[in-house]
């Protein structure tokens, strides 16, 4: 293994199960906030149960991951850019019925990390909040390359349409 971990923000009734052990996350949250689950458990068939998220979202840098608010109903991963196979699985773990939304940096990397994890696992959603059309003036920074050909042709949103045509980015 890479002894990595997967951060998680736990839905509201959600358990965690090895085996014959269940684990409630709501009575860890309320200590801890977060929970790390460690490759080798989730290698070993840990397994989500009790209450399934509504939904779920991938998160790329650990501030937005910390410091978003989260709806009850929401499980939020935290996927630390190219680092994807932990997220990967553990979504796989979920089934297929909650949507998965992934939320990143608006630049090549970011695009290109959530079109690998798109490709990898079920098909996820770009998250791209309203309210990022008013930061770009303010807080769109200058890339220092021009957005490669495959990324525009792909998008349609009106945001990455506007970043692509100006040549900047926004980062979470």
């Amino acid at each position: 293994t890479t002894d990595g971990v997967l951060r998680i923000r736990p839905n509201k009734g959600l358990m965690l199960c090895l085996g014959a052990n269940r684990l409630s996350c709501d009575d860890l949250t309320v200590v801890l906030d977060e929970l790390i689950l460690t490759e080798r458990t989730l290698l070993d068939g840990i397994r989500p149960a009790g209450m399934l998220p509504k939904a779920i979202m991938t998160v790329e840098n650990l501030g937005a991951f910390m410091d978003m608010p989260k709806p009850r109903e929401l499980l939020l991963i935290h996927q630390p850019g190219w680092n994807t196979p932990l997220s990967l699985l553990f979504i796989e773990t979920l089934g297929a019925e909650p949507p998965w939304y992934h939320f990143g940096d608006l630049d090549p990397e970011g695009i290109s990390i959530y079109q690998h994890l798109h490709r990898k696992g079920r098909k996820a959603v770009l998250f791209i909040p309203s309210f990022w059309e008013k930061y770009v003036d303010a807080h769109s920074r200058h890339l220092a390359d021009a957005w490669p050909e495959t990324i525009v042709d792909a998008f349609s949103q009106p945001l990455l349409r506007r970043l692509f045509a100006a040549g900047k980015w926004l980062e979470q």
